[in-house]
């Protein structure tokens, strides 16, 4: 819907500011000159004319002067004589002064203009560049975060007996193959799923980008591999990662099943 817009003189406005006139300083400087001019021109011919009536009168004899005049009556005549003049010139002040108002309107008009094309200039330049660095910071993260490959190698199952032969508890240890096709990954922990069959917590410190290592994981009363293993790892940008995967066969490459982001960088 279109909001009504509102007019100033030499300015019309809808919906912003539009300049009707794109140089209003040179159309108003103009009009006071010409004011200005033609001020001159009527006070000179009314003058001269004046001068002319007096003498022409004088010498007629349509004019008659006291043969003494005083000071004040003197002043009476010059105050009547010139009193066309100081209410031309009142006028034309008048007239001049509207000008140089609608003038300033103009100007300021085109000022505000000139700052809400700034503003427009530098709200799309903030857009841009907020664009860009979340699409950076977006490239930053896919880049940096953890493509891990676990693949189950080895598995060796275990019983604690008494002496007398009775079973304590049954143990299984499997090992691991972790392989790293990103780039570095730090603090590096490892838990098994469900966690009443978890072990003793393995970890890793440090995992540069296209190394490998393994690690050996206890199973408790199972002999069989846990059901799932969740990775925690921290990235290179200083992201915390948990990585669930679902655990295969031996020799199989284990499946990711989800990836969830812990912390944000504090970078």
């Amino acid at each position: 819907m279109n909001r009504p817009g509102f007019w100033l003189p030499g300015v019309r406005t809808n919906e912003g500011i539009e300049l009707a006139d794109h140089h209003p300083g040179e159309r108003e400087t103009s009009g006071s000159r010409n004011t200005t001019k033609f001020g001159f021109w009527v006070s000179g011919i009314y003058v001269a004319g004046l001068v002319a009536f007096l003498v022409v009168g004088t010498l007629w004899g349509w004019v008659g002067w006291p043969e003494s005049l005083r000071i004040n009556e003197i002043g009476d005549f010059l105050a009547g004589a010139f009193s066309p003049l100081a209410f031309l010139w009142l006028v034309l002040g008048f007239i001049q002064q509207g000008r140089e108002l609608r003038l300033q309107v103009a100007e300021l008009a085109q000022s505000v203009h000139q700052q809400k094309e700034l503003v427009g200039v530098t709200r799309e330049t903030l857009d841009h560049e907020r664009t860009a660095l979340l699409t950076q910071t977006e490239a930053d993260r896919l880049r940096n975060k953890p493509q891990l490959r676990l693949k189950l190698t080895d598995r060796r199952p275990a019983h604690i007996v008494k002496a007398d032969g009775s079973l304590i508890k049954s143990l299984a240890k499997c090992r691991f193959l972790i392989t790293n096709t990103g780039n570095r990954l730090s603090d590096l922990t490892f838990h098994q799923l469900p966690s009443e069959k978890a072990g003793k917590p393995v970890a890793i410190v440090l995992l540069e980008g296209g190394a490998h290592d393994a690690v050996w994981l206890q199973i408790v009363n199972d002999t069989d591999p846990p059901d799932q293993l969740v990775v925690a790892c921290t990235s290179a940008d200083g992201r915390r990662y948990e990585l669930t995967f679902a655990i295969q066969d031996d020799g199989k490459e284990i499946e990711l099943l989800e990836e969830a982001i812990l912390t944000h960088s504090t970078t």
